[in-house]
Protein backbone atom coordinates (compact mmCIF):
# COMPACT_ATOMS: atom_id res chain seq x y z
CA UNK A 1 0.00 0.00 0.00
CA UNK A 2 1.05 3.14 -0.88
CA UNK A 3 1.02 6.84 1.20
CA UNK A 4 -1.24 9.07 1.49
CA UNK A 5 -0.34 12.85 0.23
CA UNK A 6 -1.51 15.77 2.21
CA UNK A 7 -2.40 19.20 1.37
CA UNK A 8 -1.59 21.85 3.48
CA UNK A 9 -5.67 22.05 4.13
CA UNK A 10 -5.29 18.73 5.27
CA UNK A 11 -2.29 19.16 7.68
CA UNK A 12 -4.16 21.77 9.35
CA UNK A 13 -7.21 19.80 9.71
CA UNK A 14 -5.60 16.88 10.98
CA UNK A 15 -3.93 19.13 13.67
CA UNK A 16 -7.12 20.53 14.35
CA UNK A 17 -8.08 16.89 15.10
CA UNK A 18 -5.86 15.84 17.31
CA UNK A 19 -6.00 18.74 19.68
CA UNK A 20 -9.25 18.22 19.92
CA UNK A 21 -8.51 14.62 20.78
CA UNK A 22 -5.86 15.10 23.30
CA UNK A 23 -8.09 17.70 25.19
CA UNK A 24 -10.85 15.44 25.68
CA UNK A 25 -8.38 12.74 26.77
CA UNK A 26 -7.18 15.20 29.52
CA UNK A 27 -10.94 15.21 30.71
CA UNK A 28 -11.20 11.79 30.94
CA UNK A 29 -8.59 10.60 32.51
CA UNK A 30 -8.93 13.79 34.91
CA UNK A 31 -10.50 12.07 38.12
CA UNK A 32 -11.88 14.80 39.44
CA UNK A 33 -13.97 14.56 35.80
CA UNK A 34 -15.26 10.98 36.37
CA UNK A 35 -18.05 10.63 39.05
CA UNK A 36 -17.89 7.85 41.47
CA UNK A 37 -18.14 4.13 40.42
CA UNK A 38 -20.58 1.67 41.58
CA UNK A 39 -19.99 -1.92 41.46
CA UNK A 40 -22.90 -2.85 38.44
CA UNK A 41 -23.82 -6.12 36.83
CA UNK A 42 -23.87 -4.86 33.01
CA UNK A 43 -21.45 -2.14 31.48
CA UNK A 44 -22.87 -0.08 28.82
CA UNK A 45 -21.46 -0.40 25.06
CA UNK A 46 -20.54 3.20 24.11
CA UNK A 47 -21.95 4.67 20.63
CA UNK A 48 -25.33 3.51 20.71
CA UNK A 49 -28.08 5.13 20.43
CA UNK A 50 -27.31 8.19 19.25
CA UNK A 51 -28.87 11.13 17.22
CA UNK A 52 -28.67 12.13 13.33
CA UNK A 53 -30.81 14.92 13.88
CA UNK A 54 -28.06 17.70 13.61
CA UNK A 55 -26.57 16.03 10.70
CA UNK A 56 -29.54 15.23 8.25
CA UNK A 57 -29.61 18.34 6.56
CA UNK A 58 -25.97 18.55 5.83
CA UNK A 59 -23.96 17.98 2.10
CA UNK A 60 -22.05 14.89 1.95
CA UNK A 61 -19.16 17.06 2.47
CA UNK A 62 -20.44 18.92 5.55
CA UNK A 63 -21.14 15.41 7.27
CA UNK A 64 -17.72 14.46 6.71
CA UNK A 65 -16.15 17.43 8.55
CA UNK A 66 -18.90 17.68 11.13
CA UNK A 67 -17.87 13.36 12.08
CA UNK A 68 -14.08 14.91 11.74
CA UNK A 69 -14.87 16.36 15.03
CA UNK A 70 -17.53 14.68 16.96
CA UNK A 71 -15.46 12.83 19.57
CA UNK A 72 -18.64 10.63 19.61
CA UNK A 73 -17.36 8.57 16.40
CA UNK A 74 -14.46 6.74 17.30
CA UNK A 75 -14.16 3.61 14.30
CA UNK A 76 -14.41 3.72 10.71
CA UNK A 77 -17.25 1.70 10.88
CA UNK A 78 -19.56 4.45 12.56
CA UNK A 79 -18.82 6.80 9.40
CA UNK A 80 -20.22 4.39 7.21
CA UNK A 81 -23.04 3.86 9.52
CA UNK A 82 -23.76 7.49 9.69
CA UNK A 83 -23.11 7.62 6.05
CA UNK A 84 -26.08 5.28 5.57
CA UNK A 85 -28.21 7.22 7.45
CA UNK A 86 -27.38 10.25 6.01
CA UNK A 87 -28.70 8.45 2.57
CA UNK A 88 -31.30 7.35 4.40
CA UNK A 89 -32.53 10.11 4.79
CA UNK A 90 -33.13 11.07 0.85
CA UNK A 91 -35.35 10.07 -1.66
CA UNK A 92 -32.35 9.19 -4.59
CA UNK A 93 -31.64 5.46 -5.33
CA UNK A 94 -28.28 6.60 -6.37
CA UNK A 95 -25.21 7.36 -3.40
CA UNK A 96 -23.36 10.84 -3.89
CA UNK A 97 -19.52 9.63 -5.65
CA UNK A 98 -16.91 9.53 -3.00
CA UNK A 99 -14.45 11.34 -5.23
CA UNK A 100 -10.84 10.76 -4.02
CA UNK A 101 -10.63 13.79 -1.76
CA UNK A 102 -12.99 12.33 0.05
CA UNK A 103 -11.07 8.92 0.31
CA UNK A 104 -8.11 11.16 0.94
CA UNK A 105 -10.20 13.20 4.30
CA UNK A 106 -11.28 9.95 5.99
CA UNK A 107 -8.10 8.47 5.66
CA UNK A 108 -6.74 11.32 7.38
CA UNK A 109 -9.21 11.49 9.72
CA UNK A 110 -8.58 7.94 10.34
CA UNK A 111 -4.63 8.38 11.06
CA UNK A 112 -5.52 10.94 13.53
CA UNK A 113 -7.94 9.24 15.47
CA UNK A 114 -5.15 6.31 15.39
CA UNK A 115 -8.26 3.81 14.76
CA UNK A 116 -7.31 0.00 13.80
CA UNK A 117 -8.73 -1.62 10.54
CA UNK A 118 -11.65 -3.50 10.61
CA UNK A 119 -12.34 -6.72 8.61
CA UNK A 120 -13.34 -6.87 5.16
CA UNK A 121 -17.03 -8.05 5.85
CA UNK A 122 -17.59 -4.70 8.05
CA UNK A 123 -17.51 -3.06 4.44
CA UNK A 124 -19.13 -5.73 1.69
CA UNK A 125 -21.87 -6.37 3.73
CA UNK A 126 -23.37 -3.41 3.16
CA UNK A 127 -23.86 -4.24 -0.52
CA UNK A 128 -27.99 -5.61 -1.21
CA UNK A 129 -27.12 -7.30 -4.36
CA UNK A 130 -31.39 -6.46 -4.87
CA UNK A 131 -30.75 -2.87 -5.05
CA UNK A 132 -29.52 -0.90 -7.85
CA UNK A 133 -27.03 1.56 -6.07
CA UNK A 134 -23.43 1.99 -6.24
CA UNK A 135 -21.31 0.48 -3.48
CA UNK A 136 -18.09 0.94 -5.60
CA UNK A 137 -16.89 4.01 -4.02
CA UNK A 138 -17.43 2.66 -0.20
CA UNK A 139 -15.82 -0.67 -1.16
CA UNK A 140 -12.80 1.08 -2.42
CA UNK A 141 -12.40 2.31 0.92
CA UNK A 142 -11.17 -1.01 2.22
CA UNK A 143 -8.20 -0.91 -0.42
CA UNK A 144 -7.02 2.59 0.71
CA UNK A 145 -3.91 3.17 3.16
CA UNK A 146 -6.34 3.76 6.34
CA UNK A 147 -3.52 3.27 9.11
CA UNK A 148 0.00 4.31 9.49
CA UNK A 149 2.71 0.92 8.83
CA UNK A 150 3.56 0.82 12.08
CA UNK A 151 -0.05 0.86 13.45
CA UNK A 152 -0.36 -2.94 14.13
CA UNK A 153 -3.96 -2.86 16.13
CA UNK A 154 -6.99 -4.38 14.71
CA UNK A 155 -11.02 -5.38 14.79
CA UNK A 156 -12.44 -9.00 14.88
CA UNK A 157 -15.71 -9.25 14.16
CA UNK A 158 -17.78 -11.91 16.41
CA UNK A 159 -21.40 -13.10 15.72
CA UNK A 160 -23.83 -13.98 18.27
CA UNK A 161 -23.82 -18.46 18.47
CA UNK A 162 -26.16 -18.96 20.68
CA UNK A 163 -28.55 -17.36 23.44
CA UNK A 164 -29.41 -18.36 27.30
CA UNK A 165 -31.76 -20.18 27.34
CA UNK A 166 -31.05 -21.50 23.69
CA UNK A 167 -33.65 -20.20 21.24
CA UNK A 168 -32.75 -21.49 17.55
CA UNK A 169 -32.41 -18.05 16.02
CA UNK A 170 -33.36 -14.66 16.94
CA UNK A 171 -36.05 -11.77 15.27
CA UNK A 172 -36.02 -8.21 15.00
CA UNK A 173 -39.61 -7.83 16.94
CA UNK A 174 -37.60 -10.33 19.89
CA UNK A 175 -34.55 -8.59 20.01
CA UNK A 176 -36.15 -5.12 21.17
CA UNK A 177 -39.23 -6.63 22.97
CA UNK A 178 -37.51 -9.80 25.05
CA UNK A 179 -34.94 -10.07 27.79
CA UNK A 180 -32.21 -11.32 25.21
CA UNK A 181 -28.96 -13.14 26.47
CA UNK A 182 -26.74 -12.83 23.61
CA UNK A 183 -23.42 -15.56 23.76
CA UNK A 184 -20.58 -14.56 22.10
CA UNK A 185 -17.47 -17.04 21.93
CA UNK A 186 -14.45 -15.07 22.08
CA UNK A 187 -10.49 -15.88 23.25
CA UNK A 188 -8.83 -12.88 24.05
CA UNK A 189 -5.45 -13.00 22.67
CA UNK A 190 -4.01 -11.90 26.03
CA UNK A 191 -5.73 -15.29 27.83
CA UNK A 192 -3.41 -17.51 28.52
CA UNK A 193 -3.33 -21.34 29.85
CA UNK A 194 -7.45 -20.63 30.69
CA UNK A 195 -8.28 -23.72 32.72
CA UNK A 196 -11.99 -22.70 33.69
CA UNK A 197 -14.97 -24.89 32.32
CA UNK A 198 -16.67 -23.85 29.07
CA UNK A 199 -15.58 -21.62 26.48
CA UNK A 200 -14.06 -18.19 26.89
CA UNK A 201 -16.34 -15.09 25.72
CA UNK A 202 -18.87 -12.59 26.52
CA UNK A 203 -22.40 -11.97 26.94
CA UNK A 204 -24.47 -8.95 26.21
CA UNK A 205 -27.93 -8.56 27.45
CA UNK A 206 -30.97 -6.35 26.49
CA UNK A 207 -33.36 -5.21 28.66
CA UNK A 208 -36.85 -4.57 26.53
CA UNK A 209 -38.76 -1.65 25.73
CA UNK A 210 -42.26 -1.65 26.42
CA UNK A 211 -45.05 0.68 25.54
CA UNK A 212 -44.83 2.85 28.17
CA UNK A 213 -41.39 3.44 28.22
CA UNK A 214 -39.94 2.64 24.82
CA UNK A 215 -36.32 4.23 26.19
CA UNK A 216 -36.28 1.58 28.71
CA UNK A 217 -34.20 -0.42 25.65
CA UNK A 218 -30.73 -1.37 26.13
CA UNK A 219 -28.30 -3.92 24.98
CA UNK A 220 -24.84 -3.74 27.42
CA UNK A 221 -21.78 -5.92 28.38
CA UNK A 222 -23.17 -8.18 31.30
CA UNK A 223 -20.52 -8.98 34.15
CA UNK A 224 -22.20 -10.59 36.57
CA UNK A 225 -20.30 -13.99 36.80
CA UNK A 226 -23.42 -15.20 38.13
CA UNK A 227 -25.59 -14.77 35.10
CA UNK A 228 -22.91 -17.21 33.27
CA UNK A 229 -23.32 -21.08 32.72
CA UNK A 230 -21.07 -23.88 32.01
CA UNK A 231 -20.69 -23.65 28.60
CA UNK A 232 -19.46 -19.61 29.12
CA UNK A 233 -17.23 -17.91 30.71
CA UNK A 234 -15.86 -14.27 31.15
CA UNK A 235 -12.85 -12.68 31.64
CA UNK A 236 -13.88 -9.60 32.97
CA UNK A 237 -9.81 -8.14 33.56
CA UNK A 238 -9.44 -8.47 29.84
CA UNK A 239 -13.21 -8.28 28.32
CA UNK A 240 -14.12 -4.50 28.04
CA UNK A 241 -17.47 -3.03 26.73
CA UNK A 242 -15.82 0.04 25.60
CA UNK A 243 -13.71 -1.51 22.91
CA UNK A 244 -17.50 -3.10 21.33
CA UNK A 245 -19.29 -1.94 18.42
CA UNK A 246 -22.33 -3.51 18.37
CA UNK A 247 -23.59 -4.65 14.75
CA UNK A 248 -27.28 -5.26 13.99
CA UNK A 249 -27.66 -6.98 10.08
CA UNK A 250 -30.35 -8.73 8.22
CA UNK A 251 -30.48 -12.37 8.49
CA UNK A 252 -30.44 -13.76 5.08
CA UNK A 253 -28.41 -13.73 2.25
CA UNK A 254 -25.96 -11.08 2.34
CA UNK A 255 -26.23 -9.90 5.62
CA UNK A 256 -26.83 -6.32 5.22
CA UNK A 257 -26.13 -4.26 8.30
CA UNK A 258 -28.35 -1.89 9.77
CA UNK A 259 -26.88 1.87 11.22
CA UNK A 260 -28.04 1.57 14.41
CA UNK A 261 -25.40 3.82 16.00
CA UNK A 262 -27.79 6.43 14.75
CA UNK A 263 -30.69 5.42 14.67
CA UNK A 264 -31.67 6.63 18.67
CA UNK A 265 -33.92 4.04 20.11
CA UNK A 266 -36.90 1.98 18.78
CA UNK A 267 -40.53 3.59 18.92
CA UNK A 268 -43.72 2.13 19.11
CA UNK A 269 -45.59 4.09 15.65
CA UNK A 270 -49.31 2.98 15.31
CA UNK A 271 -49.29 -1.02 15.25
CA UNK A 272 -45.40 -1.00 14.48
CA UNK A 273 -42.46 -0.87 16.22
CA UNK A 274 -39.79 0.72 14.13
CA UNK A 275 -35.97 1.57 14.63
CA UNK A 276 -34.85 4.94 12.75
CA UNK A 277 -36.93 3.66 9.29
CA UNK A 278 -36.55 0.51 9.80
CA UNK A 279 -39.65 -1.28 10.56
CA UNK A 280 -39.67 -4.30 13.25
CA UNK A 281 -41.11 -7.26 11.80
CA UNK A 282 -40.55 -11.45 12.39
CA UNK A 283 -37.36 -11.63 10.41
CA UNK A 284 -34.53 -13.31 11.30
CA UNK A 285 -31.12 -11.06 12.48
CA UNK A 286 -27.38 -11.45 12.68
CA UNK A 287 -25.96 -9.61 15.60
CA UNK A 288 -21.95 -9.01 15.76
CA UNK A 289 -19.54 -7.13 17.83
CA UNK A 290 -17.04 -5.30 16.33
CA UNK A 291 -14.16 -6.03 19.30
CA UNK A 292 -11.11 -3.53 19.25
CA UNK A 293 -7.99 -5.41 20.23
Amino acid sequence: QGTVDLSYDDLRWVSALYRTSSQKKKLDSNPQNCPEQKVLSRTKIPNLFLSFEEFKDLKFEELLDRLAADVKVTNLVMVIEAYMTWFGERDSYKFPYCTKEHLDKIASLKLARGWCTVPEECFTEWKNPEENVDFEAWNSVQHRPLVAPEDQRYAQLLSCRTTLPFQPSITEDRLVLQENKLVFRFKHPNTTNCTRKGRCGFILKSTPATIENPDLFNIELCVDQQEYSAEIHLHDDLIRAEHMHLMVGHGNAGHRWYPISWLGKPRLDGMYWIWGNWILSYNVIRIAVLYTL
